[in-house]
C-alpha cells in the first residue's frame, strides 16, 4: 500500500553527500530557511561525541518537562515522538478507533487522508476550501459536516491559511462534546504567539493538538515533535510507543530551542518579509499567487501553459526543486505549485527559474493559426 506523496526529490541528486546540499534550492519541502539558534549549534558542536554514543532518556522526560514549562501544560499531557508523522501513525488510529467516518480539509497535508482512509479504513469526507476565497476556512462549517473524527491543519498546508484561535476555539469546544478533533499545529508559530489550542487539548480528552518541532524550529533533520491531550488519553497512547522514540540530539536541541523565543520571533518576522518579496517577484512574472502565513506560497500557473509537474521537472535541471501540489487536494488541479520560502538569494533563483521555464515552455507551444482574412471577426 503506497503512502502519501512527499517532497524532498533533491535527495535523488544529493544522496548522502551533504556537501552537495548547497548546490540545490530545496523549495519542495517546508524546512526552515534559517539555522537553529546559536545555543543549539553550540551544543551540537560541544557534545558531538556524547550525543552520538549516549542512549537518550527512554521516555524523553527532560524534553517533556521543557515543553511543559515553555507551553504552560502538564508534562503528563505530552507525548513525544520522532516527528509529527510518527505521532500521526501512532496516535491517530487510536483516536479514530471508535469513529464511523472521518472529516478532513481539501486541500490539506496528504498524510491524514492516507492514515484515516487506508490504515483506519474509515470513509473520509472532505470540507472543500474555495480557491476563489483564498482557501479560507470558516470553522462553523464543521458543525454541519459529517464525520465523528475530524482532522485539520491550522495554519493549513499547502494553502497557508490560518483560523485565529478566538474563532476556532469555541467551535472545537462544541465539536468535542460528541466528536474527536485532531488539530495539527506544525506551523502555528508563524501565525503569532497565543494562537495554539494546546492548553485546551490538555484538559479535553476529545481534543488532540499535534505539534512538530521540525519546521518552525529549524530541527527537521533531528525529528522531534509532540502531541497534547488529556492525561488519561496520553497514558493510553504511550503504552504503544516504543522507548527511546526521540533521539538524544533531538531531546537536547529541542529543549534548548524552546528557550530561544526571541531568536525565533525575529526569524518568523524575516520569513514574512521574504515570503512577501517572493510573492511580488512571482506576480511580476504574471503568475497568480496565494499567500498565507506559513513559509510557502501557492503558485497558480496559466491553464494554457506548462503543468506544475512539467515546470517542476524543468526547474530541477537548474537545481531548483518545487512541489507539484496535485496530490494535496482535488482543488489543486494540474497547474498549482507549492513553493517554499528560502533565503533572499535563493528566492531570486526560484523566481528567475520559474520565469525562464515558463517562457521556454510557452515559446515551444504551437501558436494558434491565424484565420483567413475574410474570416476575421470584427473589432467594431
Amino acid at each position: 500500500m503506497a503512502g502519501s506523496i512527499h517532497g524532498g526529490r533533491f535527495w535523488s541528486i544529493v544522496q548522502n553527500d551533504l556537501d552537495r546540499l548547497d548546490s540545490v534550492v530545496r523549495a519542495d519541502v517546508l524546512d526552515a530557511w534559517f539555522p537553529p539558534p546559536p545555543e543549539v549549534l553550540a551544543a551540537l558542536r560541544h557534545y558531538d561525541v556524547e550525543l552520538c554514543r549516549t542512549s537518550p532518556e527512554a521516555e524523553a522526560l527532560p524534553l517533556r518537562a521543557a515543553i511543559g514549562e515553555a507551553r504552560g501544560i502538564p508534562p503528563e499531557s505530552i507525548v513525544t515522538g520522532a516527528g509529527s508523522s510518527a505521532l500521526i501513525y501512532l496516535a491517530l488510529p487510536f483516536f479514530g478507533a471508535k469513529a464511523q467516518s472521518a472529516l478532513i480539509l481539501d486541500p490539506m497535508y496528504g498524510e491524514y487522508r492516507h492514515v484515516l482512509e487506508n490504515l483506519c479504513q474509515l470513509p473520509v469526507h472532505t470540507l472543500d476550501l474555495d480557491p476563489r476565497d483564498g482557501y479560507r476556512l470558516q470553522p462553523e462549517r464543521f458543525l454541519e459536516a459529517p464525520g465523528d473524527c475530524i482532522a485539520l491543519v491550522n495554519p493549513n498546508s499547502p494553502t497557508g491559511s490560518h483560523v485565529p484561535r478566538l474563532s476556532l476555539e469555541p467551535i472545537v469546544r462544541e465539536l468535542a462534546k460528541t466528536r474527536v478533533v485532531w488539530i495539527d499545529e506544525t506551523y502555528i508559530d508563524y501565525a503569532g504567539t497565543g494562537e495554539s489550542l494546546e492548553s485546551m487539548a490538555s484538559e479535553n480528552p476529545n481534543v488532540i493538538v499535534c505539534k512538530s518541532m521540525s519546521k518552525v524550529y529549524a530541527l527537521s533533520g533531528l525529528r522531534c515533535a509532540y502531541l497534547v491531550s488529556h492525561p488519561d488519553r496520553t497514558a493510553q497512547i504511550v503504552r504503544y510507543r516504543p522507548p527511546w522514540a526521540v533521539s538524544l540530539p533531538a531531546q537536547v536541541c529541542g529543549s534548548l530551542a524552546l528557550r530561544a523565543g526571541n531568536y525565533y520571533e525575529s526569524r518568523y518576522e524575516e520569513t514574512a518579509r521574504l515570503r512577501q518579496n517572493l510573492r511580488l517577484r512571482l506576480e511580476e512574472i504574471g503568475l497568480e499567487v496565494t499567500e498565507g502565513v506559513i513559509n510557502a506560497l501557492l503558485v497558480h500557473l496559466p491553464p494554457d501553459g506548462p503543468s506544475a509537474s512539467g515546470l517542476a521537472g524543468l526547474a530541477e535541471g537548474h537545481g531548483i526543486y518545487l512541489r507539484d501540489a496535485a496530490s494535496m487536494g482535488a482543488s489543486m488541479g494540474t497547474h498549482t505549485l507549492r513553493v517554499s520560502v528560502r533565503g533572499e538569494q535563493e528566492n531570486v533563483r526560484i523566481a528567475d527559474t520559474i520565469r525562464m521555464c515558463t517562457e521556454a515552455t510557452s515559446a515551444s507551444l504551437p501558436k494558434p493559426l491565424e484565420p483567413p482574412i475574410g474570416c476575421r471577426s470584427s473589432t467594431r
